[in-house]
């Protein structure tokens, strides 16, 4: 009997299901974002971090493979669809989603869900943010001072990571 090509590469229809319509958030959200009026002269979308919130929401259920195609694929789709991220900050981002992704798997395979996970993941990633633009500097910033900076502007968006994953918590405890 023939399969069908999604389950031959790994992935049920279901998973190519989830990845849409995670994809879409993680399109809208910062879309959304970025229509807000900014309160400063930071971008909305680093002050909210919205593109983290569906890869967060993929791992907290459990779906790695669908987390990590997230991570690879929102920085550009939002490029290409939006305009926004820039080129060089859509390379930087997708390589902080993978990065927060594959940490945010590490800490599920040592700890039970918490929803401090999401914010630590996220600034345990910025070392690492650093030595890519120590090594490809790619934005105009010195490593350091773009993680200050980073870490600074998107302590609203990390408070979201941690409520997103005490959602994802109570929703899984509930079921």
């Amino acid at each position: 009997m023939h399969k069908p090509s999604s389950e031959v590469s790994g992935w049920s229809d279901r998973m190519v299901t989830e990845l849409t319509m995670l994809l879409g958030l993680t399109t809208l959200m910062p879309y959304l974002a970025h229509i807000l009026p900014a309160w400063d002269d930071s971008p909305v979308g680093a002050r909210l971090l919205p593109i983290f919130f569906a890869p967060l929401v993929a791992v907290f259920s459990d779906r790695p493979k669908v987390s990590m195609a997230l991570a690879f694929i929102a920085p550009w789709a939002n490029h290409l669809l939006l305009g926004m991220p820039s080129l060089s900050v859509a390379t930087i981002l997708t390589f902080e989603l993978f990065l927060f992704t594959v940490i945010l798997q590490l800490m599920l395979a040592y700890f039970k869900k918490a929803s401090w996970m999401g914010p630590a993941a996220y600034f345990l990633v910025k070392p690492f943010s650093a030595l890519l633009l120590w090594i490809w500097p790619i934005v105009p910033a010195a490593p350091g001072a773009f993680i200050v900076n980073s870490i600074s502007t998107a302590w609203p968006g990390m408070l979201l990571l941690g409520l997103i994953g005490y959602i994802c918590n109570l929703y899984s405890n509930s079921r």
